[in-house]
């Protein structure tokens, strides 16, 4: 059985591995080699407002790049392969495509990452997962979408950072029983597909003068690096090889499950201490756990005068993605008419957010909370009045809305 020396000597260990680096990080910082333009603006896992848009951005030949259709040839060839004669320069490209509300059970509407038209000839249609889960019905729906426009041919890509299989509950399609004519969609991944298109149009400048977006395209590839764990350093190889020694792979899971429950229950606690007295007067506060999504901790803030929506406030501890915003009761249906009324009041706070069936509108929160590290657990722990203000100021912009929705429905 482990003992508290066993813990602390491992700790020491690992510690002077990443004394040793310091000084080459602070380095690399001095010299400007760690600077990358999307991990400093703090959304490196937003799939909406920096993947999807800026993928969206690249592969439109009338993007801002400058570079015509290069990035969509380039694309096509590594993805649908066979592109006939489709005439790329036409290509309409669009980020956050609504396809209608969500209706007919699940099984129609909603809104497609990316969307790439050729007029009625051909469409890609990409669903874009970085940590995200899937959806019910959500592939199910794009198929049904390009069936119903009616286009000659199209191809549905399931875009995650391996490039794993979607689940059955977003395609209706049982993988492991389904032939190959039941597979209506292509897997590809940020760590293959979408790194070597993106290499390959950076092969193809180096001895041309080069503009603006080559530097970025760049930094989108270290992203990638980061985001789908292709980093690979002395600093961590001296870890791996400490951890394989003796019992410390052993150790360290411990202390990392040890690490993972603390963080849990500080989020509990601070909504039971802090959140819980804020809600005390204006909202019945509530949590409902999935047994599906055992990572996500929530919690709702209704009012009994709001039937069909409440407000949520989610921590992933998949990823610490941390959102706000309103999703439908769970013990209300709503129908096909009054979700698109309500919808169309809450946009006019905040841009409208990736759609899902059960969140009408979200966003992340601000600061230090949008995405939560060791810092923000302990921030919460001991000076949660600033979280606690975030939250304060949201239910400020909601509420009023919400009030005025429920009396028109």
């Amino acid at each position: 059985m482990a003992t508290k020396t066993d813990y602390q000597n491992l700790l020491d260990d690992v510690l002077d591995i990443l004394d040793k680096n310091d000084k080459k990080r602070k380095d690399r910082l001095k010299n400007g080699d760690s600077f990358n333009i999307f991990t400093t603006i703090g959304k490196s896992s937003d799939e909406v407002n920096i993947h999807s848009k800026f993928l969206a951005m690249l592969l439109d030949p009338k993007g801002e790049h400058g570079c015509g259709d290069a990035f969509l040839r380039i694309f096509c060839k590594k993805t649908v392969k066979n592109i006939g004669n489709l005439d790329l320069d036409k290509a309409e490209v669009f980020a956050e495509y609504s396809i209608g509300p969500i209706r007919n059970g699940g099984t129609k509407g909603g809104r497609v990452d990316i969307l790439i038209k050729f007029g009625k000839e051909y469409a890609i249609i990409i669903e874009n997962k970085i940590y995200a889960g899937d959806q019910e019905n959500q592939l199910l729906r794009y198929r049904n979408y390009a069936k119903e426009t009616k286009y000659k041919n199209y191809k549905i890509l399931y875009l995650t950072l391996d490039g794993h299989s979607p689940e059955e509950k977003s395609t209706g399609v049982n993988i492991e029983k389904a032939s190959q004519d039941e597979i209506y969609w292509s897997e590809i991944s940020y760590s293959n597909e979408i790194k070597d298109f993106l290499q390959n149009w950076i092969n193809s400048k180096r001895n041309e003068n080069k503009t603006w977006i080559y530097p970025v395209v760049e930094q989108y590839i270290k992203l990638i690096d980061e985001i789908t764990d292709q980093n690979s350093d002395d600093e961590s190889e001296k870890i791996i090889k400490l951890l394989f020694e003796n019992d410390n792979l052993a150790l360290a899971e411990e202390m990392k499950e040890g690490i993972r429950f603390t963080k849990k229950q500080i989020f509990n606690d601070f909504c039971e201490n802090e959140l819980k007295v804020l809600a005390k007067n204006d909202y019945k506060l509530t949590t409902k756990e999935d047994e599906d999504e055992e990572h996500l901790f929530r919690r709702h803030l209704a009012k009994s005068k709001w039937k069909y929506y409440r407000l949520t406030f989610e921590l992933d501890f998949n990823s610490y993605d941390c959102k706000f915003g309103v999703t439908i009761r769970d013990d209300n249906d709503i129908d096909g008419r009054k979700r698109p009324r309500i919808e169309k009041e809450l946009r006019k706070l905040q841009d409208y957010k990736n759609e899902h069936f059960w969140w009408m509108i979200w966003d992340y929160l601000e600061g230090d909370y949008a995405n939560w590290n060791a810092e923000s657990f302990v921030k919460v722990k001991y000076e949660p009045k600033e979280l606690l203000g975030i939250i304060d100021e949201k239910l400020r912009q909601y509420s009023p809305v919400l009030d005025e929705l429920a009396k028109n429905l």
